[in-house]
């Protein structure tokens, strides 16, 4: 009994002894002053995320359970920001080039739809003075074409018939009070509506007949006809109106504030439509002193040349108008602008493979630039290409700050699929 009971208390010993040693372990462990010192030089990680999920968090290093990739710190001393660090072996390979930019002066254009329309400062009206009847119509529809002399519609008015007589008494009278008084019965039959033509066939012809010849005075097209053999007319109504198709108008409508950049006299260019953009030049007649109330435009009247007769009233066109250059501002190629349906940013190079996304107010569109109005400073370096990588790349980063601020601390343990982008070597978040 003896023996038993000192082997028993021989392996409690051998137990306590070694659990003794293994506490004197851990507690050495933790007071190592050099254990401590190497806690103290490491950076202090706040948690651990993958760069695709940002604002998922996780409390310990690890594989991502989104794909198979290694998760990502993120350190107490990392600065929020919206740029980011490119390692200098990588701007090359990333194409990343950049300009600056300085004040200068830019012609701006600006382009706009626009409507072949009728020149009707040109344009002939024919009516009667008096009450006459259609006898006949040498033209009987609407958009036909017609010389200058050729006969229209031939007329017969009462008052006609005894003003010619009346003229023709008087020319050939052999008083001299006679001829003197022809003279006021020649300018009578003109106020009567009479065109030079007809006074002149009567004189030569010794017409005496109520009727007379009514002929185009111009060449071009009857756009209106709204009368027909038979019809009786009242004195101003009207028997037909013609207009010429040896110049045309183009009518373009521009927002206010570009036609307030525009003059008479400024170029145009125009490419037409139907004729399979065709360009042609054209010079800026008038701006209509005139705000459309329904779209708020401003038209911009310009007059071509039509003599070969291949433009028609109602084809559309494309026209640039160039703007004269205004004030210094800040130009920046197109390429470089990165738009979203919200906003315009920029990517700005500040050197030493810093990169910082800015948001930028922008105004006039010309030769292929932008003016920005707000956000970008003269002498400014701004990226020309690769600048959407910086700016995806700056998003990451700023929703991973964003997570940091709103997330609570608790691990997530709900993920979603997502797709795997290649590291290109960009350091996001990363600034001095």
């Amino acid at each position: 009994m003896n023996t038993r009971n000192l082997g028993i208390a021989a392996v409690v010993v051998a137990m306590a002894l070694t659990l003794t040693a293994w506490l004197a372990y851990r507690a050495g462990q933790r007071s190592d002053p050099a254990t401590e010192s190497t806690a103290k030089a490491e950076r202090d990680v706040l948690y651990w995320f993958d760069p695709m999920v940002p604002d998922k968090r996780f409390d310990k290093p690890g594989k991502s359970p989104f794909m198979d990739m290694q998760l990502v710190p993120r350190y107490a001393d990392a600065v929020p920001t919206s740029g980011v660090k490119v390692a200098a072996a990588a701007v090359q390979s990333l194409g990343l080039r950049s300009q600056v930019i300085v004040p200068s002066q830019l012609a701006g254009q600006v382009t706009a739809s626009a409507a072949i329309t009728w020149d009707l400062r040109r344009e002939a009206r024919l009516d009667t003075a008096v009450d006459a009847q259609v006898v006949r119509l040498w033209i009987k529809a609407p958009y036909e074409s017609i010389v200058a002399g050729a006969p229209l519609a031939a007329l017969e008015a009462p008052a006609w018939a005894s003003a010619i007589a009346e003229y023709l008494a008087l020319r050939d009278a052999d008083s001299a009070e006679a001829r003197a008084l022809a003279g006021d019965a020649r300018r009578r039959l003109q106020r009567l509506g009479l065109a030079e033509a007809d006074i002149r066939a009567a004189e030569r012809g010794g017409q005496r007949t109520a009727q007379v010849i009514v002929h185009a005075p111009i060449s071009g097209v009857i756009t209106e006809l709204p009368v027909r053999e038979g019809q009786w007319l009242r004195p101003g109504e009207l028997l037909a109106r013609i207009n010429p198709l040896a110049s045309v108008w183009l009518e373009a409508a521009l927002p206010q504030a570009q036609a307030a950049q525009v003059a008479a006299g400024g170029n145009v260019s125009i490419a037409i439509d139907a004729l399979g953009g065709t360009l042609r030049k054209g010079e800026i007649e008038q701006v209509l002193p005139q705000i459309d109330p329904r779209s708020r435009s401003q038209t911009v009247r310009i007059v071509l040349d039509n003599r070969d007769g291949a433009l028609v009233p109602g084809q559309f066109a494309r026209v640039t108008l160039q703007l004269p250059p205004g004030e210094p501002a800040l130009w920046v190629p197109d390429e470089a602008l990165i738009l979203t349906g919200a906003q315009a940013r920029l990517a700005l190079d500040e050197g030493e493979g810093r990169y910082r996304i800015a948001v930028v107010g922008t105004g006039r569109r010309a030769q292929g630039h932008t003016e920005i109005r707000s956000g970008l400073k003269a002498g400014e370096r701004v990226v020309l290409s690769g600048q959407f990588l910086l700016d995806s790349e700056a998003s990451v980063s700023q929703s991973a700050d964003t997570a940091e601020a709103d997330a609570d601390a608790e691990p997530a343990d709900k993920h979603s699929e997502h797709r795997h982008e290649p590291d290109l070597g960009i350091k996001p978040g990363v600034q001095p």
